[in-house]
């Protein structure tokens, strides 16, 4: 009886560590400002590569609208529970906090058609800009499979921080590093 107690308890201590090891791998690589995480194509310190894209009334926006203007730039998915719950918090607490202010709030859908994502950003009353990147070529400019995925980027659009993931705790800091750019 002693030896299978002390099997059982050996299986348990087993199992808790890999358990513990695994949720350490996914806290590691969903931790927001980890560029590591996630096959950035980009770096801190790079050039925002050039877009030119369609919003969702298929009118083209390209970086070069931005010029001189700091960017928060995220990219999602409209099925993406994440996703959608950091563009409603840019929407409700960065937007107003923001607003007149020369800064760039960015989302770009990776692959989705346009009436999707149109009536995504209706249903869900965001005033930002919103492009659509149906082929996903810009996704696989600045690379990564997870989102939601963000970036902020200076007034010259030189990269200062890459994200992974929504971390809602994070608002403020982004916030207060976004203001420092403007």
């Amino acid at each position: 009886m002693r030896l299978r107690d002390l099997a059982q308890g050996v299986a348990i201590l087993v199992c808790l560590f890999v358990a513990t090891a695994y949720l350490q791998a996914c806290s590691d690589r969903a931790r927001r400002g980890s560029p590591s995480s996630d096959n950035w194509k980009v770096a801190v310190g790079d050039a925002l590569p050039a877009f030119s894209l369609k919003d969702t009334e298929g009118n083209t926006v390209s970086l070069s609208d931005f010029a001189g203007r700091p960017i928060l730039l995220v990219r999602f998915a409209t099925w993406c529970p994440p996703c959608k719950a950091e563009l409603a918090a840019i929407q409700k607490e960065l937007l107003p906090r923001f607003r007149g202010k020369s800064l760039a709030i960015v989302a770009v859908s990776s692959g989705e058609d346009a009436a999707t994502v149109r009536k995504f950003v209706k249903r869900e009353g965001l005033e930002f800009t919103v492009l659509v990147d149906e082929d996903m070529s810009y996704a696989g400019t600045i690379g990564g499979s997870s989102i939601p995925r963000s970036l902020l980027a200076d007034r010259d659009h030189k990269i200062q921080r890459l994200m992974v993931g929504f971390h809602p705790r994070e608002l403020e800091t982004i916030a207060n590093e976004l203001e420092s750019f403007i």
